[in-house]
């Protein structure tokens, strides 16, 4: 189970409420997965969708890096 910080968690469940109400995000359907799923991306997390309409809206988040990670020089 995913545990997140408290204004982490108000992010994404504004982002989603304004998805699920005026269909406005970052939203792209996921290649290679079939039947289609979508990801709506809030900073570095993404909420995985069934669906890309504002009709139905359940959702799965996972963190995902969204930059390269550089390597330690020390």
């Amino acid at each position: 189970m995913l545990s997140l910080d408290k204004g982490i968690a108000r992010r994404i469940k504004l982002s989603t409420e304004r998805f699920a109400e005026t269909g406005a995000g970052n939203v792209k359907r996921l290649q290679g997965i079939d039947p289609p799923e979508f990801r709506l991306r809030v900073g570095d997390y993404r909420v995985r969708s069934a669906s890309a309409t504002t009709a139905k809206l359940t959702a799965d988040v996972r963190r995902g890096l969204s930059r390269p990670i550089k390597p330690n020089r020390t």
